[in-house]
């Protein structure tokens, strides 16, 4: 018998990789106003105890993502190998570079999807034409080295649930007209931040940690 009939086949490298995504962060007096508003709505109802004689609450109807993750997404990544994270990092602080600080206000709402898979987002108003200007200069930067990025069609937003059938159509209308006639305050973002999106590192259907990875200054 040859030796090459009983080598052994080599054994496939696990790539390691990070979960990423390049957003602008919400400031602590945007998040507490819009907050406020989102305690009132439907979604974030908390309802009857799981079983009888249970002393706990089912979790908000809507799957609310908690405040603390409030974000606004420039870029979706997704898997990106650890070995090219330090360049990902250096292509979002090059289109920072080309930006500039730009005033922004939480604004409006609506609901993307349908059924079970429905979102519920908080919109947003002032300096929208720069930020759509930055994030096609981030998607451009990471094509052209190669590197994953969601291209679908970007439409500013903050999402506040998920709330999927777990709301009727009258309790929906009435929590997108509130948020419709919402008018947060405004502020000046003049930061971009590459965020690292953790799952599976606590009990089951907790909500993921973000954790920052890098941060640019916008015109820096």
């Amino acid at each position: 018998m040859s030796a090459s009939a009983t080598a052994t086949p080599p054994v496939a490298t696990q790539v390691r990789t990070e979960r990423l995504f390049a957003a602008l962060p919400l400031p602590d007096n945007a998040v507490a106003d819009l907050a406020e508003v989102v305690s009132d709505l439907n979604i974030a109802r908390r309802g009857a105890p799981s079983r009888p004689g249970a002393t706990g609450r089912r979790p908000a109807t809507g799957r609310l993502v908690r405040s603390e993750n409030w974000h606004l997404t420039l870029a979706f990544l997704g898997d990106v190998p650890e070995s090219r994270c330090a360049e990902t990092a250096e292509v979002i602080a090059a289109a920072a570079r080309e930006a500039a600080p730009m005033r922004l206000c939480v604004s409006g709402g609506g609901r993307f999807g349908r059924g079970r898979y429905s979102v519920v987002y908080a919109g947003l108003d002032g300096d929208v034409a720069a930020l759509v200007d930055l994030v096609h200069s981030i998607r451009a930067g990471l094509l052209a080295g190669n590197l994953p990025v969601d291209q679908k069609q970007y439409r500013p937003h903050v999402t506040l649930a998920r709330p999927g059938d777990r709301v009727t159509n009258q309790q929906a209308a009435q929590d997108l007209l509130t948020l419709r006639r919402y008018y947060g305050p405004s502020w000046t973002a003049n930061e971009l931040v590459l965020y690292r999106s953790d799952f599976g590192k606590g009990p089951v259907g907790a909500q993921p940690k973000y954790t920052p990875v890098a941060s640019a200054p916008l015109g820096g």
